[in-house]
């Protein structure tokens, strides 16, 4: 039935299978599927606000790690919150992009540049009064760069067209709000440590975002309850990814980095706006080239990155020789000796019995939640050196290992066949794939994709 190290055994599967039947039978509208998603994004606000509790030292909770420096939330492990967060961004945006156009209406380029640059012309002196070394007793410059950028708002708008002001705004002040309100729980960043006054610092500019999206709504002729709605997306937004860069888990922020290129490269195409799936193509060139110098490149300029805190560890992801990337290799290889056909792991104790099933396990795998009672024949010595003696992997890192472990290579092919299913199917369904030309490239690009 599995260990209980992750409370992911045979038991729970079949919970998930069960509710997965019952959602299957009883989910038939499009409100229903509504209410679902509102569910999960409302859920993810209290479990990013505790993790923000815990880096703050707020939380009154003894843990076995250190919460402040890697938070964990209520999971226990920040690869977990972070994973789980990735899912719910992508729910959290499209909501907030959908609640921003019923806002604004139908909106024109200038409009977004002029909005745009409104907002960024605030952010560069906000930042810029961060980074300025004042003098003992001069901290009033910073509030002064704050106040000065968001007077440069004010020119922007009135040398907007008549008609458009109302637009820029509603694109310039939600997110001049938010920014404040997320640069609030960075600040450490520019003064360390992390200090409890930064989360309710944090707090006070949602309040304060709240307030002003109530006072905007009179001056749009909108329903106070629309601006409101805008307002806590933004929040919730800006909690969730925060806690994701407060994991400081790799894994989970390349995979939101790519999962958000992905997003807006489809929604360009989805809305015929070509051009947002161009600037997005040429920024995830730009990320990929960044990245592969961080990792690759010595220079003092890299060298001073990698060891920024919240940063330095993206410049690790190809180290494979020491660190956590050694670990990683070392248990994949034994994760693959594991799934090799080889003399049968027996049951401890004087009764104990050879696995019956052994000549079957490559093909339909140990069961959930086995590969911590499993592994230990097949623990690479070398990995003492890099972790406890006594602790035994019950994870793979690795998705696709952790489904070959599990369930096999039978398993491997259900994994991949439902994967490639919930993306071609999704791709059909946004109109992306209709002609053979565009099936034949999906396939090559699901194929490459699996090689790389």
């Amino acid at each position: 039935m599995g260990s209980y190290q992750r409370l992911q055994g045979t038991y729970t599967t079949l919970a998930y299978i069960v509710i997965f039947f019952l959602m299957l039978e009883g989910l038939r509208t499009k409100r229903q599927f509504n209410r679902i998603i509102t569910t999960a994004i409302v859920v993810s606000f209290p479990i990013a606000l505790y993790a923000l509790v815990q880096h703050f030292g707020l939380d009154p909770l003894p843990w076995g790690g250190n919460v402040t420096k890697r938070v964990a939330s209520n999971m226990g492990n920040a690869i977990f919150v972070a994973a789980y967060m990735i899912m719910v961004v992508p729910l959290t945006l499209s909501r907030l992009l959908e609640n921003w156009k019923e806002t604004t209406g139908e909106i024109e380029t200038r409009d977004i540049l002029l909005g745009g640059l409104a907002f960024i012309l605030m952010v560069a002196f906000l930042v810029a009064a961060m980074l300025w070394r004042a003098e003992e007793g001069m901290p009033w410059i910073r509030w002064v760069g704050l106040l000065v950028g968001i007077a440069l708002q004010i020119p922007i708008y009135l040398i907007s067209p008549a008609e458009s002001r109302p637009k820029v705004l509603a694109i310039s002040l939600p997110l001049t709000f938010a920014f404040l309100v997320g640069f609030s729980w960075i600040l450490e960043i520019f003064f360390p440590p992390a200090l409890p006054n930064f989360f309710w610092l944090g707090l006070g500019a949602a309040a304060i975002f709240l307030v002003a999206m109530v006072a905007f709504a009179y001056y749009l002729h909108k329903p106070a309850a629309r601006l409101l709605l805008l307002a806590a997306y933004f929040v919730i937004l800006i909690a969730q990814l925060t806690t994701i860069f407060y994991t400081q888990s790799r894994g989970p922020l390349l995979g939101l980095l790519g999962g958000m290129l992905v997003f807006f490269a489809i929604w360009g195409l989805v809305r015929r706006r070509i051009w947002v799936t161009w600037l997005t193509v040429v920024a995830a060139i730009g990320t990929l080239v960044f990245l592969v110098m961080f990792n690759i490149a010595a220079s003092p300029l890299m060298d001073t990155l990698r060891d920024v805190r919240y940063v330095g560890r993206l410049g690790q992801v190809l180290q494979t020789e020491e660190g956590t990337g050694r670990v990683r290799i070392l248990i994949w290889e034994g994760a693959l000796d594991l799934m090799g056909w080889h003399e049968p792991l027996e049951t401890p104790g004087e009764e104990g019995e050879p696995d019956s099933f052994n000549a079957l396990r490559p093909i339909i795998g140990y069961g959930p939640e086995s590969m911590y009672v499993a592994y230990n024949r097949f623990y690479p010595p070398e990995l003492a050196h890099f972790e406890k003696r006594n602790a035994s992997p019950d994870r793979s890192h690795n998705e696709t290992l952790d489904a070959l472990v599990t369930s096999g290579w039978l398993g491997v092919g259900v994994y991949l066949l439902l994967f490639t299913s919930v993306f071609y199917f999704g791709f059909k369904w946004l109109g992306l794939i209709r002609e053979r030309w565009q099936k034949i490239a999906f396939l090559a690009f699901w194929i490459g994709g699996g090689i790389l």
